[in-house]
């Protein structure tokens, strides 16, 4: 993930490149949420449409995914991670302009298209892939993207093999009847707006990992309102506090570094998470 992170860097302005590696955390922990058939059609049809673009660059055709479309609803954008997947690829959501449907659509360097159409004018040799900027983007996106898919069903299957239950537990049959190619799925309440994700980790994992990965996703200084809750955000303690929802005990920061299993916080579990230093943690007891 840092490399295609770094690639990217430098691409555009700061706040661009910052939202793009929040999407990348995100496409990480939010892809293993749908089941192994669905990763693996998903994996096949996006294998698809980037070679179809990766051949044919300068074909708009290719550069275009109807939202509405059944087929791709069903093995796509119906499925978690699935945004932010194909935004990961560089496809961008807009209305295309002949009949007005919500559409995601990988632009196209204006100079660089119209330098394709010449040459297939004059009847030469098209460029291949690797001669063209954008393809060649989108091919190293697409690497990420694959290797990201493959682990989701290497994640299926270490829980299919191991079983994950409560507090150290291991149960098989229950592993078996996942939907889920994750070991855990956490459900993740964010206050005090109260918006919910869910994201996946492994049962080994510690806490921390879920901070981190809240931290990284989701700053604290997206979420917060109000002048005294920015001021805090804005300092270096900015982080997320995690805590149990029932009952509403926070956790310690020594916790942060037992597994998710031997917090008892497997197979699924749900969890909220405060800034640290807002009025929401008051009253809260601490595990």
């Amino acid at each position: 993930m840092a490399s295609l992170s770094d690639s990217h860097a430098g691409g555009g302005a700061a706040g661009e490149d910052a939202a793009f590696a929040r999407m990348l955390e995100r496409a990480t922990r939010t892809l293993p949420l749908s089941s192994p058939d669905e990763v693996k059609a998903m994996r096949e049809l996006l294998s698809k449409l980037v070679g179809n673009v990766a051949a044919a660059p300068w074909d708009p055709k290719y550069r275009s995914l109807r939202v509405d479309n059944k087929t791709l609803r069903a093995r796509l954008f119906d499925r978690p991670g699935a945004a932010e997947a194909v935004a990961v690829l560089g496809f961008k959501r807009q209305s295309l302009p002949d009949t007005g449907e919500a559409a995601m659509v990988l632009p196209f360097d204006p100079a660089e298209e119209a330098e394709l159409k010449r040459t297939a004018k004059a009847g030469a040799a098209m460029p291949v892939a690797s001669a063209s900027t954008s393809a060649a983007g989108l091919l190293e996106a697409w690497d990420w993207l694959d290797a990201q898919l493959g682990a989701c069903l290497d994640m299926a299957g270490h829980a299919s093999r191991a079983g994950v239950g409560q507090a150290g537990a291991t149960q098989p049959t229950a592993a078996a009847q996942r939907s889920a190619c994750a070991e855990v799925v956490l459900q993740l309440r964010l206050l005090p707006g109260g918006s919910v994700l869910r994201a996946a980790f492994f049962a080994t994992e510690p806490l921390g990992a879920v901070r981190d990965f809240l931290n990284a996703a989701y700053p604290v200084a997206l979420f917060v309102k109000g002048a005294a809750a920015a001021a805090a955000a804005a300092a270096a303690s900015a982080t997320w506090v995690l805590q149990r929802t029932h009952p509403r005990l926070a956790y310690d920061e020594d916790e942060l570094s037992a597994s998710l299993l031997s917090l008892g916080l497997t197979p699924r579990a749900a969890l909220a998470a405060v800034p640290f230093g807002h009025k929401a943690l008051e009253d809260v007891t601490h595990c």
